[in-house]
């Protein structure tokens, strides 16, 4: 019987495989020539503000956290959501989306409306009581943020003692009553948890979460402030060279990457596009690899930042606010169509994120 279960899980890991490359592999093709489908996705980054000081970002570092809309606006954002063609899952992230008191209430809103969510928490700020009301949304994924199985490596990352604490308690509690909510991880892969890349996916499988996601390290400014910027800086040249958390040892990466390779055809819940894993490998032995990707994410996302203003990329200034204007329309405007030239000839090393797939 127990063969038996190793076999179908190998069958679904590497069905599941090939689905996510061949699903990125068609949108580059559409990318190429120039055919731009519906946005499937929403992501929104609810709020500047950040409770904790990771070295990998930059939002806490700036002074100003600037405008955020409230409650009853985003009620009548989702609604607009809702109502625009095709579009049914959002993605809610930061700063830490927890910080806002009524998230759980946005999140019960979205799901009213028959929108999938996943929100990305740090989990420091996730309370017995807003846990006990994300347990009972529908189509809510809670995605934690943790860079280590070791304490003292995953707060050292996070820049706030305790926190990795916190994530275990709230996975232990997902553990002993996950009601409807799914629960997924997220990992950064730099030099202090290199380590840690494989026991990620063992404990992800062996605790029976939904999966897990694996960023590459980038130039803190990729993740900046809106209220602070009008657009995504350009990060210095060589910016890796000093960076303590940049990879001692690139072929170590490599290889774990292929063990991750190996692990998610055997059925492991690696939830990254198998392209995008080698790519990422490509990059830590060779950054300026990156800029032979090509950068599908303006035809694949529409983003929405805290003050409602709509983008097809955090690197590119808003073209409409969602507020007064119509999504679809905005997709398809001379806005957007001038991002998408622009983004054509974009440098900036962001198109490793997971927005661009």
């Amino acid at each position: 019987m127990n063969e038996e279960r190793a076999f179908f899980r190998i069958i679904r890991g590497t069905a599941g495989a090939f689905r996510r490359d061949t699903g990125q592999l068609l949108k580059r093709m559409l990318h190429r020539l120039r055919i731009v489908p519906p946005p499937l996705r929403v992501s929104i980054d609810i709020t500047n503000r950040c409770s904790f000081r990771c070295p990998t970002c930059s939002k806490w570092r700036d002074s100003a956290s600037g405008p955020e809309l409230e409650f009853a606006a985003w009620q009548q954002i989702l609604r607009k959501i809702r109502r625009t063609p095709l579009l049914r899952e959002i993605a809610f992230s930061g700063g830490e989306p927890f910080i806002r008191d009524d998230m759980a209430a946005i999140l019960e809103e979205a799901s009213l409306h028959g929108l999938r969510s996943v929100v990305v928490s740090n989990g420091d700020l996730i309370t017995e009581k807003t846990y006990a009301r994300l347990s009972s949304i529908p189509g809510c994924t809670l995605m934690l943020s943790l860079n280590s199985l070791r304490a003292e490596v995953h707060d050292a990352t996070r820049g706030v003692p305790g926190s990795y604490a916190a994530i275990m308690r709230l996975i232990d509690r997902w553990r002993n009553s996950p009601g409807l909510l799914q629960l997924s991880l997220s990992t950064i892969i730099m030099e202090p948890n290199s380590s840690d890349i494989i026991p990620l996916a063992h404990f992800v499988r062996d605790n029976r979460l939904i999966g897990i996601i694996y960023q590459a390290l980038l130039p803190t400014d990729v993740h900046y402030s809106f209220a602070e910027k009008a657009h995504m800086p350009d990060p210095e040249d060589r910016w890796y060279e000093d960076n303590p958390l940049w990879f001692r040892d690139p072929d170590s990466v490599r290889r774990d990457i292929g063990t991750l390779l190996k692990l998610q055809r055997r059925g492991f819940p690696i939830l990254n596009p198998p392209l995008q894993l080698k790519q990422i490998a490509q990059y830590a032995t060779d950054p300026s690899s990156l800029h032979r990707f090509p950068c599908i994410g303006t035809t694949q996302r529409l983003y929405i930042d805290p003050a409602g203003d709509m983008r097809l990329c955090y690197g590119f200034p808003p073209i409409g606010n969602i507020l007064t204007d119509d999504p679809a329309e905005v997709w398809r405007g001379k806005g957007a169509h001038a991002t998408r030239i622009a983004a054509r000839s974009c440098n900036r090393p962001c198109r490793l994120l997971n927005c661009n797939l």
